[in-house]
């Protein structure tokens, strides 16, 4: 992605000679990856100024394929508002698309974009009741305008996110009893496929636009780096700061850190002359991409030059990376690294028995399934930088590796003779760490 924002801001410097509709689609496509590097703000922008072209576009000719880029590109820069926690940002966004979309009688017709209106709508409601202040005059739109748009959504759109946010409201605002959201009928008929629909359409919920915002402090590396380490430091018991220790590995945010990390690796090899290996880690890195292997002088070396060649004062943190070192020695299944993916599940509850009257709490729940990706290639430390990667690295996106559950886990957790049931109460501590200090950031 980081590649891709290059290249298309190569491509926009033709943009004299580009046509109206290829600037756009040049514009959506680096909005797309600025997006996925969760650089929201500059996302927003663009993703904003895609909507508005498109629209001057569609008053020329070509209103039904302007119209689908229109919608698209509000709802995607009202997603990253929302990212920002910015409901305003993103009531602005919808609210300009709502209005260009009624001008000479015309009504908006994109369910997700009808839905999001909707559903920010009665968030900004709902906002302004609380904090017992006058609703938003520029709004213009009564609550029950907001209700009838999420009503709308629900029957027509294809994911069930807003059907289960119009039985919510409707259920626990309106005190009416709806029954249980249900998938929508799929092309397929065919019987086997009916529970797989069902459970696809559930999943669907996780494109949600409503996650905390807060989710980017365990998305971010650097920032789930800090979460879990400056809160380490501040106030937890030694007990926990043990436990922190274990799991996560020695790690240094480049180029910020580098005179710590010279320091480390100087105190390394006083003890042996061993290379280590490291592993740089972009912020906003997926599927392995953004990750590189480095050995103590490539970290060193890493860390100087961008240390030198930008002033700190003038360096963006979003550029910055994340230094880990490698577990050495590894435990191995069947002479390979693994990893294991845990599913962690967050439930906002409200309980007048345990808080004050409409305080909410958070609740977790730990899947006891999940996946243990292995390797592609066997454990050797004496293999040649070239098989470094796929020896070293484990992340789904690397493409033909070994992926199993956690029956498969358990059995040879037993068959190397561990107990299991020691380190699934491990993981669990892991998670209760983690997300303990997810919930202080509320």
């Amino acid at each position: 992605d980081v590649e891709a924002v290059s290249a298309y801001d190569r491509a926009l410097t033709l943009q004299r000679w580009l046509s109206l509709g290829s600037s756009v689609e040049v514009m959506m496509g680096r909005a797309n990856a600025l997006q996925r590097l969760m650089r929201y703000k500059e996302a927003k922008q663009q993703f904003s100024t895609c909507a508005k072209w498109s629209h001057k576009k569609g008053s020329d000719g070509d209103a039904i394929a302007t119209t689908t880029t229109v919608a698209k590109a509000v709802c995607y820069s009202a997603t990253c508002s929302m990212r920002l926690n910015r409901l305003d940002w993103a009531k602005e966004e919808l609210l300009w698309y709502y209005n260009v979309a009624r001008k000479d009688g015309g009504t908006i017709e994109d369910s997700e974009a009808v839905g999001m209106l909707g559903a920010v709508l009665w968030l900004d409601f709902v906002r302004s009741q609380q904090q017992k202040d006058d609703h938003d005059d520029d709004m213009h739109i009564p609550p029950e305008e907001a209700l009838s748009m999420l009503h709308y959504a629900s029957e027509h759109s294809n994911i069930s996110l807003y059907r289960w946010i119009y039985h919510l409201v409707v259920g626990s605002t309106l005190k009416k009893n709806l029954p249980l959201p249900t998938a929508k009928t799929h092309k397929s008929t065919m019987t086997n496929k009916n529970e797989g629909n069902r459970i696809l359409d559930l999943a669907s919920a996780n494109r949600s636009p409503f996650d905390d915002f807060n989710l980017i402090h365990l998305d971010d590396k650097v920032l789930l780096h800090r979460l879990v380490i400056i809160n380490t430091k501040n106030g937890d018991s030694e007990e926990e700061r043990l436990s922190t220790n274990l799991y996560w590995p020695k790690s240094f945010v480049l180029p910020q850190q580098a005179d710590s990390l010279e320091k480390y690796i100087s105190s390394l090899q006083e003890k042996d002359n061993l290379e280590k290996y490291w592993i740089l880690k972009d912020r906003a890195g997926y599927g392995s991409y953004g990750n590189r292997l480095v050995t103590n002088q490539e970290a060193l070396s890493y860390a100087n030059n961008n240390n030198n060649n930008k002033n700190m004062n003038n360096k963006s943190d979003s550029e910055s990376v994340l230094c880990q070192k490698l577990v050495d020695p590894p435990l191995l299944i069947n002479g390979r690294k693994f990893s294991l993916r845990v599913y962690v599940v967050c439930i906002p509850v409200v309980d007048d028995a345990v808080t004050t009257i409409g305080e909410t709490y958070n609740k977790f729940y730990i899947s006891t399934d999940g996946l243990v990706k292995l390797a592609l290639f066997p454990y050797d430390t004496s293999v040649n930088n070239e098989l470094l990667d796929d020896m070293h690295m484990t992340n789904s996106g690397r493409g033909e590796m070994d992926q199993c559950d956690f029956r498969f886990l358990r059995e040879e957790i037993r068959r190397m003779r561990y107990n299991y049931d020691d380190l699934w109460e491990e993981i669990r501590q892991v998670v209760t760490n983690v997300m303990k200090r997810y919930k202080s950031l509320s």
